[in-house]
């Protein structure tokens, strides 16, 4: 059984890595592109302007799902680590 504070770190390090993710996948998206398609950027995390994908807000699909999955493993952490903690025996 995994203890109270190394869940709540883990929580706090994948909300922290959703809330990372459009940065560092932009990031990454940018330096693989080449000359043409960094010229046709359209939004700041990666999406090119002839790329096919939904774009909201700024930011393509890519970056939701990363966001969203790291946020749900932050909720599943959260969620399993209070149903385990039992309280101590008087």
């Amino acid at each position: 059984m995994i203890d109270r504070k190394t869940a709540e770190r883990s929580v706090w390090a994948l909300i922290g890595a959703g809330l990372a993710w459009p940065s560092f996948y932009g990031a990454v998206a940018y330096a693989a592109a080449s000359p043409l398609e960094r010229a046709l950027l359209s939004s700041w995390c990666g999406a090119s302007a002839h790329g096919s994908g939904l774009v909201l807000l700024g930011h393509c699909a890519n970056c939701w799902t990363g966001t969203a999955a790291f946020l749900a493993a932050a909720a599943l952490v959260a969620f399993f680590s209070r149903r385990q903690v039992r309280p101590a025996a008087a």
